[in-house]
């Protein structure tokens, strides 16, 4: 070849690469270790813990949520009413001790949409605050009433997180079996008499501390990436794609709706439309919402977010 043509050949290479990038952009950004495989597998707990709160029986389901519900109302109506912290600690250890809840019970009250909030406000907070609070400080209450109330709210945590899909509900669970956790073991301590050789209280709750410790370092590192103003493009989209947690792929869907508006390259955008697209025919009906949700989120509503 004669190298007058060499030049302009080169400059068309270039012209003809420049124009793909333009038309194409540039390959969507590969995940990072943070969203490894392992990572995409489901946060559970094992069924094979020791039970450290009374097992409730299958009865009554539907009137339990109806149950639930009134403690909800009542903690929004009365939150620091001495009275009504009372009632509904007693109401939440006859209801954890004799029903138990069905999957989705309490994923009802948060919309399938971006960074929504639960329509019973902070309802699940105050009831977590007010009754460890009230099994520690009520004077009437024995010992044994002490660790009644602890456990059943420790039982509701658990329901929460594992009959449950939204990452708000789960979280919160999580969030109320570490705390009631911690007070639970400090009161066995104190009063050695609550537990007996057939049911070491305390070591079954550290049996359970170690296990919860797993879970959240899990749970947050995921948490962490979805949750993030400015998230890793390759690792959010990993999540939304491959999660096998439905809880944080309904999530990543609904923040790839944002993202969409500021995907970083021609690349990213294109994947992301794809995995909204095909999230729309997921057999999980939450996953389809959230991808409709996405797929309907405007540039002006991903403006309120800066």
């Amino acid at each position: 070849m004669k190298p007058k043509y060499i030049i302009p050949i080169i400059c068309l290479l270039v012209i003809a690469i420049a124009t793909l990038y333009n038309q194409f952009g540039f390959p969507p950004d590969p995940p990072t270790n943070a969203t490894a495989p392992d990572t995409l597998k489901p946060i559970t707990l094992s069924t094979n813990l020791p039970h450290i709160f009374p097992a409730p029986s299958d009865s009554h389901m539907k009137l339990a949520v109806h149950r639930y519900g009134q403690i909800i109302e009542n903690a929004n109506q009365a939150p620091d009413d001495p009275e009504a912290i009372a009632e509904r600690a007693d109401e939440l250890v006859d209801l954890m001790t004799s029903t138990r809840f069905f999957k989705g019970f309490s994923d009802y009250a948060i919309p399938i949409t971006i960074d929504s909030q639960p329509s019973f406000g902070n309802a699940l907070e105050n009831i977590t605050t007010k009754t460890i609070e009230y099994a520690n400080t009520e004077p009437r209450l024995t010992p044994n009433q002490r660790l009644q109330v602890l456990q059943s709210l420790f039982a509701l945590g658990h329901q929460l997180f594992i009959y449950n899909q939204r990452l708000y509900i789960r979280n919160t669970g999580l969030g109320i079996m570490n705390a009631t956790g911690n007070t639970m073991y400090k009161l066995v301590l104190d009063h050695p008499e609550l537990k007996t050789s057939s049911a070491p209280l305390d070591k079954n709750i550290l049996i359970w501390s170690s296990a919860l410790t797993d879970i959240n370092k899990q749970w947050h590192a995921k948490l962490a990436i979805v949750m993030d103003l400015d998230p890793h493009r390759g690792d959010l989209m990993n999540i939304a794609q491959n999660d096998q947690d439905p809880t944080f792929r309904t999530e990543a869907i609904l923040r790839l709706g944002l993202f969409q508006h500021a995907p970083k390259s021609k690349g990213n955008l294109r994947l992301m439309q794809h995995i909204i697209k095909r999230a729309k025919s997921d057999p999980d009906p939450n996953i389809q919402a959230a991808a409709n949700a996405a797929a309907n989120f405007t540039r002006e509503q991903a403006a309120k977010f800066k």
